[in-house]
């Protein structure tokens, strides 16, 4: 009987506790507009690689040209964004 009295005591306790909470943050919270983020991230990748006049490269052997026009130059771009909204 005596565990029966301390649970229900630790469930009212909880209760108690959680609606407090929640009450705090609803009187902390702002509109959707208001409230709300947006953050942009951009990143730019540039790759050199130039074989040329000597060294070992498997990768710049360019497969994709004639094989009149393959050099071990290889040159690569790439961009990416981000997009981030919370609120």
């Amino acid at each position: 009987m005596k565990i029966l009295k301390l649970s229900c005591l630790a469930l009212a306790i909880g209760a108690v506790a959680a609606q407090a909470a929640a009450a705090g943050q609803q009187q902390e919270a702002n509109g959707f507009i208001e409230d709300s983020s947006l953050q942009l991230i951009n990143r730019n990748f540039y790759m050199n690689r130039d074989y040329r006049h000597g060294g070992s490269n498997s990768q710049g052997i360019n497969r994709a040209k004639p094989v009149n026009e393959r050099n071990g130059y290889r040159e690569e771009w790439a961009h990416g964004a981000q997009l981030n909204f919370s609120s």
